[in-house]
């Protein structure tokens, strides 16, 4: 549904054309070569649409804040990958 579709520029469009968005690959080695290829654009795209603020404020809060989290464990989105020790990029 485009209305929930976040705008992206001619740069952004670019940079998500590179990104291998298959579901399933043949094998590990192909899954594991797709991982290693979208590092790249993915974190470039990441920051482009952060320096421009293209991210709506309710859709950065399912990711930070605790409360739109449901569930036993209180903690974001992006705490659950910190309390197993990823940080950063890794995540």
């Amino acid at each position: 549904m485009e209305k929930y579709h976040i705008g992206l520029n001619e740069s952004e469009v670019e940079l998500l054309r590179r990104i291998d968005l298959r579901v399933a690959h043949r094998d590990h080695a192909e899954g594991h070569a797709a991982y290693k290829a979208n590092r790249e654009p993915i974190l470039e795209l990441l920051q482009s649409l952060s320096e421009r603020r293209a991210v709506p404020s309710q859709r950065l809060s399912y990711w930070n804040d605790p409360q739109y989290n449901f569930g036993r464990v209180k903690a974001s989105r992006k705490g659950l990958f910190e309390r197993n020790g990823c940080t950063g990029t890794e995540i």
